[in-house]
């Protein structure tokens, strides 16, 4: 599969990846789209759901399984000013389904449309990858303890095949 979204191109095989779903509740429990930008990264990156996936599979259940590969951690969020981050953004629900349906392309997304806004924290001297995604109003889950999450050996290295940097030294 090739996604051609934004300035910049992702390919992955559409593989069997977490749960399975039926392709209507596909579309209403998995994020269409995903936008990771930050300074670390050359150009804006945009991952996409396959349109028509009967499986929860694609560069965007990748990265989302990635992300959740981990445990949940105690951080104090003074801890992480000035930790360089990539700012994620998040497109979930029927209308970005439509819009994809349609035709929409995700260079034409704005940060300020996402359902829900992330951060990825790369890893950095002696402290871990973490990831920090925000509850969404559009789709509540239970609350969690904390919103931070550490990344796994393996979800690390699914990141790194992304393209994206796991770990930023000064």
């Amino acid at each position: 599969m090739v996604a051609r979204l934004g300035t910049a191109m992702v390919m992955r095989r559409c593989g069997r990846i977490g749960l399975m779903l039926a392709g209507g509740l596909l579309h209403a429990a998995a994020p269409v789209f995903l936008a990771i930008s930050g300074p670390a990264l050359q150009e804006r990156m945009v991952l996409a759901s396959p349109e028509h996936a009967t499986c929860y599979c694609g560069p965007v259940a990748e990265f989302m399984q990635a992300a959740g590969s981990g445990e949940y951690v105690t951080v104090d969020p003074e801890s992480l000013k000035g930790r360089p981050y990539l700012d994620l953004r998040i497109y979930w629900g029927p209308e970005w389904v439509k819009y994809a349906a349609a035709g929409g392309r995700g260079a034409s997304l704005r940060p300020d449309q996402a359902n829900q806004r992330g951060r990825f924290y790369p890893a950095t001297g002696t402290m871990p990858a973490i990831v920090e995604v925000d509850t969404s109003p559009d789709f509540p889950v239970r609350p969690v303890d904390s919103p931070y999450r550490t990344i796994s050996e393996r979800g690390l290295q699914m990141l790194k095949e992304m393209g994206l940097p796991i770990r930023i030294d000064p």
